[in-house]
C-alpha cells in the first residue's frame, strides 16, 4: 500500500507545474522566517501573496487530481482513487491550512484568522479550477471585488488581528464546507457530470496528439447550455444555411459562432459596472471611492484577453477544416475578419458598459473621454497587440499564447500612456477639464496614423504567416 501512495506522490514531483510553484512559494516563505517584519501593517498586507500563493497550490493539487480521477484507469483499477484523494488533500491541508496558520504566529497575527482568509480564497479558486464555467468564474470575480469594500476589508483585519474571532471561524468554517464538498464531488466524478470533459491542456500543446486527444474534450465541454447561451450559437446556426454557397461576410458570420465570445462581454462588462456604480453607497460620502472612474477605464482594456482566449480552441481543428470547400487563403481571411469583428464587439460592449458608473457618478466626464484621444487610443493599441498574438499564435503552444495574450493587454495600456506622454511633449499637457474640442485638435493625427498602419501590418503578415502554416 506504501508503494501505491509512493507512486502517486511520483505524479506530482514529475510535473514541471509544481516545481514553479514551489519557487515563488519559498521566495514568500523564507525571508519571514530568516526576518521577521516589525510593523504591523507591512505584516497584514502579507496576506495577500500567501492568499495568491495558497490559491495557485490549491488550484494546481486540484486539476492534477481531476485529472487523474477523469482517466479511465480511475474506474478500471482496484482502489486506484483513494490514494490520490488522500494525497491531494494532505497537500492542500500543509499549503492552504497548516503552513497559513504557522506563518500568521511567527508574524504575530492570529493564526486562526490568517489560516481562514487563505483556506475561503484557496477553497474558491479550486472549485473554480475544477468546475471551469462561467458561474463559477463570476463567483470567484464577485468575492474578490467585494475586498474593495472598507466594511469588508475592516472585518478580514479583525479576523486577521484575532480581534473578532467570530469572522475567523465564519470564514473558516466556509471554506472547509467547499474544500468537503469538493473533495466529495471530485470522488464522485463520472462522465454524467457536466464538468467531466473540462480539463486542462496537460501538455500545453495545442496541437492534437492523436485521434481521440483528451485535451480535444474541451470542445465537448463548450456545448453547455449556458456557455451556448452566453455564445447564442444556437440561434446563430439556425439562421445561416447553405454556408458553402454563401458570400464572404455570411461565411464570416458562421466563423463568428466558434470564434466569439458570444453574449460574455456584454454581461460581464454590464454586472462590473453595475457593481462599480453601487460600490461608493457603501462608503462614506466624504471619502467616496474612486471605483467608477477605475472601472470605466479599465473596462476598454479587456476586450483583448475577452476574444482572445477563445482563438486557442480553434487550432484543434484546422486541419481537417481545411479539407472543407474552399481555399487555405479564403478561410483564414474569413476566419482573420471574424476575430476582429469580434474584437470590435466585445470593445463596443465593454466601452457602454463603462459609461454606466460614470452616468451615476461623473456624467461630464463621457463625454470629456468621447472628445479626447483615449478611446480612438486604446482602439488602435488593442488592434495591434491582436496583430502580434496572432502571430504568435501560429506556433500553437499553450503557455506561450496564454502568456503573449496576458502581455498584449498591459501592452495596449502601455501604449495608452506612452501616446499621452509624447502627446504631452508634443502639444503641451493634456488637461481634462479644459474645451475637449481643444484638447483633441491639439493631437498629434500622425503618430494616431502611425499605430494604425503598423497595426494593419502586423495583421496582414499574421494572415500571411497562417497561410503558410503547416496544420498537422
Amino acid at each position: 500500500m506504501s508503494g501505491r501512495y509512493f507512486q502517486v506522490v511520483r505524479t506530482y514531483w514529475q510535473r514541471w507545474l509544481f516545481w514553479v510553484l514551489l519557487a515563488p512559494t519559498l521566495a514568500i516563505v523564507l525571508p519571514l522566517v530568516i526576518w521577521r517584519p516589525e510593523e504591523r501593517a507591512f505584516s497584514l498586507s502579507l496576506i495577500v501573496p500567501i492568499s495568491a500563493a495558497g490559491a495557485w497550490w490549491a488550484a494546481s493539487i486540484v486539476a492534477h487530481l481531476k485529472e487523474q480521477l477523469a482517466d479511465v484507469r480511475s474506474v478500471l483499477l482496484p482502489h486506484f482513487r483513494a490514494p490520490h484523494v488522500l494525497v491531494a488533500v494532505v497537500g492542500i491541508a500543509l499549503m492552504i491550512l497548516f503552513v497559513p496558520a504557522a506563518l500568521g504566529g511567527w508574524l504575530k497575527l492570529s493564526p486562526l484568522g490568517f489560516a481562514a482568509v487563505v483556506m475561503l480564497i484557496a477553497a474558491l479558486t479550486a472549485w473554480l479550477a475544477y468546475l471551469q464555467s462561467v458561474p463559477a468564474t463570476g463567483i470567484w470575480i464577485a468575492v474578490c471585488l467585494l475586498t474593495l469594500s472598507k466594511t469588508v476589508r475592516l472585518e478580514l483585519i479583525d479576523a486577521l488581528d484575532g480581534t473578532s474571532h467570530t469572522a475567523a471561524l465564519a470564514l473558516l468554517a466556509t471554506g472547509a464546507a467547499l474544500l468537503v464538498a469538493l473533495i466529495v464531488r471530485m470522488i464522485r466524478l463520472n462522465e454524467d457530470m457536466p464538468e467531466y470533459g473540462r480539463q486542462p491542456i496537460t501538455m500545453w500543446s495545442l496541437r492534437p496528439a492523436m485521434t481521440g486527444d483528451r485535451t480535444l474534450r474541451l470542445a465537448a465541454a463548450e456545448t453547455h447550455w449556458l456557455n451556448a447561451a452566453l455564445a447564442h450559437r444556437a440561434y446563430k446556426i439556425k439562421r445561416l444555411s447553405n454556408i458553402y454557397d454563401a458570400g464572404f461576410w455570411r461565411r464570416v458570420a458562421r466563423w463568428r459562432i466558434v470564434t466569439g465570445p458570444g453574449w460574455a462581454p456584454w454581461i460581464v462588462g454590464f454586472a462590473l459596472a453595475i457593481w462599480a456604480t453601487m460600490m461608493p453607497w457603501w462608503e462614506a460620502a466624504r471619502n467616496r471611492s474612486l471605483v467608477p472612474e477605475g472601472v470605466a477605464t479599465l473596462l476598454p482594456f479587456l476586450a483583448l484577453p475577452f476574444v482572445a482566449f477563445g482563438w486557442l480552441r480553434r487550432w484543434h481543428s484546422l486541419g481537417y477544416e481545411l479539407t472543407r470547400p474552399g481555399t487555405r487563403r479564403g478561410m483564414f481571411l474569413e476566419m482573420g475578419a471574424a476575430m476582429v469583428i469580434d474584437l470590435l464587439e466585445a470593445w463596443i460592449a465593454l466601452v457602454v458598459a463603462s459609461w454606466i458608473p460614470l452616468l451615476i457618478w461623473q456624467p461630464g466626464l463621457i463625454l470629456q473621454m468621447l472628445l479626447s484621444p483615449f478611446y480612438p487610443v486604446i482602439a488602435v493599441s488593442t488592434l495591434l497587440m491582436a496583430g502580434l498574438i496572432i502571430r504568435v499564435l501560429r506556433f500553437r503552444i499553450g503557455w506561450f499564447a496564454a502568456i503573449a495574450i496576458l502581455l498584449g493587454t498591459f501592452g495596449t495600456m502601455l501604449l495608452t500612456g506612452l501616446f499621452f506622454v509624447i502627446l504631452e511633449f508634443a502639444s503641451g499637457p493634456f488637461n481634462a477639464t479644459q474645451n475637449p474640442l481643444i484638447a483633441y485638435a491639439a493631437i498629434p493625427i500622425w503618430l494616431l496614423l502611425a499605430l494604425l498602419i503598423l497595426a494593419g501590418l502586423l495583421l496582414a503578415h499574421g494572415y500571411a504567416s497562417w497561410c503558410e502554416t503547416d496544420l498537422d
